[in-house]
């Protein structure tokens, strides 16, 4: 449940992502107002929603709202299931839910925030480096996340005991996310001489590492099911006969030991994918950020808007974003 997010990604080995929402993503777009046939009762008018899209979606402990970050923009802003509208929450991005569902954790100028939602008070929790990734431990004891100081010895993983604000660095990767038994996390890792990055478990003492991925291609944004039986992640496909190379990005599901990986989105197109999966609390659905690209003025645009699938990949859903039709005139 956060943004694919990196930064300083070489020091790491990894390719660098700014955001979740930003690797594929080169412009961020409007949607035209398209009026015509006024007078004619049958004429119809696209009326735009919203001015940007939205990505690095977080599903709310039970399962009433999704926190997003507002493409772009740096916002986070809550989308409500039952009634399908959104507000706006605070700035920032990478939302995560405390498993109380009472407060969240967020980035912002790459330090990581803590949020109670009813109150609104904010609590900054780093004040060094870069950070980003912050990922709740379901027992709400501490908190995950990666950050790159400067020093190589320094970078990479970093575990807060929020009791106390103690942290313990543990190196390795990027991208941690936690087991549901708290005693494990996922992560993304760098190879030596490998510019693709992988998937991980380790311990959280930072003993017994597996690597679950290895298929020369980008692997990304490992989460944890909910019974801690699955990993959904995202995986680049080659596109054929493209020069120069290109891929696209879809969400894929493994056991916890990286055999049965079974992709769950079919996101075909250069500029297309699909991102950023985070489990609903029951482990029945995924929600994810979806990229869709068009040519305006010959130049490609894409935008992302959250979707929900089934965990299988089924009952795929479009949540935000969505274009209404009016009648007539306006």
């Amino acid at each position: 449940m956060k943004e694919c997010t990196k930064s300083n990604a070489a020091e790491n080995n990894l390719p660098m992502r700014i955001s979740k929402c930003s690797f594929f993503y080169f412009f961020v777009i409007c949607i035209i107002f398209f009026i015509s046939g006024c007078g004619n009762e049958d004429a119809r008018t696209i009326k735009e929603i919203e001015t940007s899209g939205e990505c690095e979606p977080a599903v709310s402990p039970d399962g009433g709202y999704i926190a997003y970050t507002k493409e772009g923009e740096d916002e986070i802003w809550l989308f409500e299931m039952a009634t399908e509208e959104s507000e706006y929450l605070t700035n920032g991005s990478l939302p995560d839910w405390s498993p109380d569902g009472k407060e969240i954790v967020f980035v912002k100028d790459r330090d990581i925030y803590k949020m109670d939602i009813e109150t609104a008070e904010i609590q900054r929790l780093t004040t060094w480096g870069s950070c980003f990734f912050p990922d709740w431990s379901a027992n709400g004891e501490f908190l995950a996340f990666d950050c790159t100081i400067g020093s190589m010895d320094s970078n990479g993983i970093w575990i807060m005991d929020l009791s106390n604000d103690n942290t313990n660095h543990l190196g390795l990767g990027r991208e941690p996310d936690w087991h549901p038994l708290n005693n494990r996390l996922s992560y993304v890792g760098g190879v030596i001489n490998v510019l693709f990055g992988e998937i991980f478990a380790v311990d959280t003492s930072g003993e017994n590492v597996i690597r679950l991925t290895d298929n020369q291609v980008d692997d990304y944004c490992p989460v944890w099911s909910p019974d801690g039986s699955k990993i959904a992640y995202v995986s680049a496909t080659h596109i054929e006969n493209e020069t120069p190379d290109y891929f696209v990005y879809n969400i894929w599901i493994m056991d916890t030991d990286g055999v049965n990986k079974t992709q769950l989105t079919s996101v075909s197109g250069r500029y297309n994918g699909a991102y950023d999966p985070a489990w609903t609390s029951n482990g029945t659905r995924i929600v994810y950020a979806r990229g869709e690209s068009f040519e305006r003025e010959n130049v490609i645009e894409v935008i992302n808007h959250i979707w929900v699938m089934d965990a299988d990949g089924g009952n795929k859903r479009q949540l935000t974003g969505k274009v209404i039709e009016t009648f007539g005139c306006k």
